[in-house]
């Protein structure tokens, strides 16, 4: 009996009959009839198959995906599951599925044929625009420094200019023609390709939507930004807050010049609470700090910053 080999590396075992496996094999039970091409499968009632699935590249509306080269007597041996889209699994060759509103999400399509033996066939797509993995959004102050953010939320000050940039590197979806839904009452100063130059009102609370023609999917939104406002009156300040079980704390570029401050600066950080008991307290350089809230109780505090002569206080509260 024939050692199993899949020198090809396509799933299939090639021992030169179709139907026999040598003894204790738990692999593949299909012979390989051509094991130098990864794209000729398995020989089945003296025809060669060699399955492939077709579908889109990048799925933004109902489309199907399809196992080709399985005998037809077997296609009812053919199942498959995906992700991110509905229905979530079904039987036989074609899956005609529909994405969900994730915006560039990677997703894969997964078939698993049985015949004696178990092999599976996967095609990974995007959804709904431009992969995600490859996209980037940057928010920059008048300092050209990024404000503090927590995933997709900024904490800006208010009347204060800031410029936005939608970055996408996916060659496979390009973007154009972007358009800029702002919170109420900002104002835009500017606006050049995927770049947005605005001005925040007296509260700078909100959430921009940005829109854009996709090479892959048409019109559609292709990113989400929120903001609150940050403790913008200190020289310092903190987010999230609340906060569960993390908060960071850093420079507020619209109070002081991080110029002024030494890389070699030496930072002593209390948290105090209302009544007047010293929960934490540390040292440290370098921002932003990133300050660990699990272990305080529900309430507020006071985070005290010294450095030099200097001194600042942040309240924080803690919510879990």
């Amino acid at each position: 009996m024939t050692t199993p080999v899949d020198n090809d590396k396509d799933g299939w075992y090639n021992w030169g009959f179709d139907d026999m496996k040598p003894s204790g094999w738990e692999g593949i039970g299909l012979m390989d009839f051509d094991d130098s091409n990864p794209n000729i499968g398995f020989m089945y009632d003296y025809g060669v198959y060699s399955p492939t699935i077709s579908g889109p590249i990048y799925l933004c509306s109902e489309d199907e995906f399809i196992l080709s080269n399985i005998p037809e007597d077997l296609q009812d041996s053919v199942s498959w599951s995906v992700t991110n889209c509905l229905p979530t699994s079904g039987s036989g060759c074609t899956a005609e599925i529909t994405p969900l509103g994730y915006v560039g999400k990677n997703c894969k399509i997964t078939y698993t044929f049985t015949y004696n033996g178990t092999i599976t066939f996967e095609k990974n797509f995007v959804i709904n625009g431009p992969r995600e993995d490859l996209v980037s959004v940057s928010v920059l102050d008048s300092y050209g420094g990024s404000p503090p953010n927590y995933s997709d939320t900024y904490y800006i000050c208010p009347n204060t200019t800031y410029t936005i940039s939608y970055n996408n590197y996916d060659s496979g979806c390009t973007t154009s023609n972007f358009d800029w839904d702002l919170p109420y009452g900002w104002s835009t100063h500017w606006e050049y390709n995927n770049t947005i130059s605005i001005n925040t009102n007296d509260y700078p609370y909100g959430m921009l939507d940005i829109e854009a023609e996709t090479e892959c999917c048409g019109t559609v939104r292709v990113y989400t930004l929120y903001f609150v406002e940050g403790d913008c009156e200190e020289y310092f300040m903190i987010y999230p807050n609340p906060s569960e079980d993390l908060a960071y704390i850093d420079i507020n570029k619209n109070k002081i010049d991080v110029d002024e401050l030494s890389p070699d600066q030496e930072f002593t950080i209390s948290v105090i609470d209302r009544s007047g008991i010293t929960k934490y307290s540390s040292r440290f350089k370098g921002f932003p700090f990133e300050l660990n809230t699990s272990s305080l109780p529900k309430g507020v505090y006071f985070v005290n910053l010294s450095y030099g002569d200097n001194k600042s206080t942040i309240r924080l509260y803690v919510e879990h």
